[in-house]
């Protein structure tokens, strides 16, 4: 059953209409709050004026800064960084204002309706400041928030970190050539389809706090609430139902998550709030938004010997949960898939008043992969090179995997565990049969269209530890119960564990539940992040389903009075070797673990096993992206005719899962290379605040997409040899449509920014007539 591309058991529920989002819950008595927030973007809060509100008939309660001002800001869940614990959040602003869109108070109400009209009569009172909204240029001062440790006033550069190996200044110093590139890559974030949502209650008889509407990190969410309101572990339950995908920005904490969970405490009733559209684009995470400045030394062949950079982030107004994870992969995982034999790379940190910024989709490596990618171009560009020999002669070759670099990525060492780049190059050669693409869309540029050919090659993460369990129970129906700390946000999890279960003991999936992301039904989960789960939960599985057949095993060969090495698990029965039909069913051997039975076994009751996965080390896969790009003169529309990605998975454990994940990655990788950029104004007032403003590519942007999954490289680190396979087709997109567009256009190195959208390649392409074919990458010559 591993390695099929069986229908997702999720969805069945999910057609009928049946789902269970946040939005969904509704629990007796409950009251709805609605959040004030900040109208302008910058300046001290002078005042919060509530009495209109509460005085509004239906209202229950009106909190501001004060009401919470126990509450300590919301801490790290990753990468914590000691520079960057002033700049964290409050849960309510108290002194100050930092974004348009920071929650100021919170209104509480009978109906949804009378809460928003109650906050409509709030008045927030703040002298303005000037608003930070550049990273450029040296930082600034920049007011912290006093809560959150540290001084008053600090600088608006929340973390400067450098990184790096071997003699960069010695490489560059006997280069042959040295190529520049300074790029851009623009604001903008995950945009799942469900907004977020909670809804909380305490629990009558038993007195523990349950929220509704968890993701992604339910165990980390809960830890943090309780200590936050007061509260043990033990007494705060967190359950996550379906969920709209994630992408990053879903199901972190956030303040409203806290506030809810406190209301339903204070309160004693339960509290519901739901998100809308306008709230999501101004106040969930933002990413992206980075600056990289590379160059690098190359020899006489083309072989880049040394890579020295800088870059600059966007952090927005605060730094949230994931503290330095964005910086840190942009750092680490820039070298990609070349050798890149010396390498420094610094980082800034710049804090400005937007929203505040997180991870999304390929965090750090979509950003990294544009600026590697680019200079990759620019090198073969200036040697005169194809882009692809230029990869080819830079690759790390099969033969020295697994390969380190002295960095780490996440808390890990950066070790490559597997991989044959330049093969998977070649399987995209032939798919494609790329001489004659290149021949034929060169034919059609001499022929006046505006087309070209783009590549991206990249190396992702995936599998992140330290740890996932898993529990597997079979009752004396024979029917399989999979418990296990992991998560899911709508990326098919209960259908790869249930095939990795039924694999081991031969059950049919309809035999099989997953239950997961329920903090009471389970002591320990990671979540569901950083394209983990298939490696962490799925070699949990694993584990645990062998130590449940071996005990079956053992069993049914007590009963049976045979050795255990004469019987086998076929089907969901225990049978000898040789003779099926001396046999006992998975059900079976459950009634004979009853407590008496068991007990006279000398055993623990019932048919059931644990099994935990461990890792010190993340696993690398790795991919090639390709496009066809035709170029609209007139409207400045980049139309994809074709897109490949070659992917390794090591193992693809459902194949249509990996392509299903790989299609929709390259969709959203597509709106960040052509469409979405959140934008503002010299004020710091957002100005994509609806669909209207803020574009999404839909079926009209989206080409068909050619997948090539691969198994080329199976991972040594883990008992099923597989790689996560969520974020291959998102990272290189905005690489790969950049060189397409200036093959097309025939100027190497015109496009230095994402996204480029229809105005702005327009523009581009009137420079281009204007101004044929000028030298654009920056070139040193080796200085003598």
């Amino acid at each position: 059953m591993i390695g099929a591309s069986v229908r997702r058991i999720e969805d069945p529920v999910l057609l009928r209409g049946q789902g269970r989002f946040a939005a969904d819950v509704d629990l007796p008595g409950q009251v709805h709050m609605r959040v004030v927030r900040s109208p302008v973007a910058a300046g001290r809060l002078t005042g919060v004026r509530v009495a209109a509100a509460r005085a509004l008939p239906g209202v229950v309660a009106v909190w501001t800064g004060d009401d919470v001002a126990e509450l300590p800001p919301i801490g790290f869940r990753l990468t914590a960084q000691e520079s960057m614990r002033p700049y964290r959040q409050p849960v309510l602003a108290r002194d100050r204002v930092r974004y348009v869109g920071e929650p100021v108070a919170v209104v509480f109400a009978d109906s949804a309706y009378v809460a928003e009209d109650a906050a409509d009569l709030v008045e927030v009172d703040v002298e303005t400041d000037t608003a930070v909204l550049s990273m450029d240029g040296d930082p600034v001062a920049w007011p912290t928030y006093p809560g959150a440790g540290g001084s008053e006033t600090t600088l608006s550069e929340s973390l400067t970190s450098e990184i790096g190996y071997g003699d960069v200044e010695a490489a560059f110093t006997a280069a042959e050539r040295v190529v520049e590139v300074d790029v851009r890559v623009g604001r903008h974030t995950g945009v799942p389809m469900e907004c977020r949502g909670a809804v909380a209650h305490v629990e009558p008889t038993t007195g523990v706090l349950v929220m509704d509407g968890a993701a992604k990190v339910p165990f980390w969410n809960r830890d943090a609430i309780a200590e936050m309101v007061g509260l043990p572990p033990q007494r705060v339950a967190l359950r996550e139902g379906h969920v709209g995908g994630g992408f990053g920005p879903r199901g972190e904490l956030y303040p409203e998550d806290v506030l809810v969970c406190l209301a339903a405490v204070r309160l004693g009733t339960p509290v519901k709030w739901v998100e809308d559209r306008q709230e999501h684009l101004v106040a969930t995470n933002h990413s992206r938004d980075q600056r990289h400045r590379l160059r690098a030394a190359v020899d006489a062949d083309g072989v880049v010997t040394a890579l020295d950079g800088e870059f600059w982030l966007d952090q927005g107004a605060y730094v949230r949960t994931h503290a330095a994870t964005v910086p840190s992969l942009t750092a680490s995982m820039l070298p990609g898939p070349y050798r890149v034999p010396a390498y420094r790379m610094r980082g800034h940190i710049r804090m400005s008043n937007k929203t505040p910024a997180g991870t999304y989709r390929s965090p750090g490596r979509y950003e990294s992969t544009f600026a590697r990618e680019r200079l990759m171009d620019a090198v073969a560009a200036e040697l005169g090179l194809s882009p692809l020999e230029v990869r080819r002669r830079n690759f790390i070759p099969a033969a020295e995997m697994p390969y380190s670099r002295p960095l780490q990525a996440m808390g890990t060492e950066l070790t490559y565990d597997s991989g044959d780049y330049a093969l998977l190059l070649d399987r995209m050669e032939q798919r494609w049969d790329l001489t004659a693409l290149a021949e034929a869309v060169a034919a059609r540029r001499a022929a006046g269209e505006l087309v070209g050919i783009g590549f991206g090659c990249f190396v992702e993460k995936s599998g992140l530890g330290p740890y996932e369990g898993v529990r597997i129970k079979v009752d004396a129906a024979g029917s399989v119960q999979v418990v296990t700390g992991a998560s899911s946000v709508g990326q098919g999890v209960d259908t790869v564990l249930a095939q990795v279960v039924g694999d081991v003991l031969g059950v049919g999936l309809d035999a099989i539940r997953v239950v997961r992301g329920q903090t009471e039904h389970f002591d320990y989960g990671r979540g569901a992040f950083a394209t983990r789960l298939s490696v962490m939960a799925g070699s949990a599985t694993v584990r645990a389903a062998e130590a449940l057949r071996d005990k079956a095993v053992a069993v049914a060969a007590h009963e049976m009075e045979v050795d255990p090495s004469d019987l086998e698990l076929v089907d969901g029965v225990v049978r000898v070797l040789g003779d099926p039909g001396s046999s006992m069913s998975l059900g079976e051997v459950a009634r004979l673990l009853e407590p008496v039975g068991a007990h006279s076994l000398g055993m623990e009751p019932g048919l059931n096993a644990d099994g935990w996965f461990h890792t010190d080390h993340m696993t690398y896969p790795y991919g090639i992206h390709a496009a066809v790009i035709r170029i609209d003169p007139g409207t400045g529309e980049a139309r994809i005719e074709r897109y490949l990605v070659g992917y390794d998975v090591g193992k693809a454990l459902n194949p249509v899962l990996v392509e299903g994940q790989i299609v929709g990655g390259v969709a959203q990788g597509i709106g960040g290379a052509l469409l979405e950029q959140f934008l503002y104004t010299d004020e710091g007032q957002p100005q994509c605040t609806t669909f209207m403003d803020y574009l999404l590519p839909t079926v009209h942007e989206m080409p068909p997409v050619e997948v090539i999954v691969t198994e080329d490289a199976p991972s040594p680190l883990n008992p099923l040899g597989v790689k996560g396979a969520g974020e291959g087709g998102t990272n290189a997109v905005a690489a790969t449509v950049a060189a397409a567009l200036d093959d097309a256009l025939e100027r190497p190195g015109a496009i230095t920014s994402v996204p480029v959208t229809p105005a702005r390649l327009r523009a581009i392409v009137a420079a281009a007539s204007a101004h044929p074919r000028p030298r654009t990458t920056t070139t040193k010559e080796k200085q003598s």
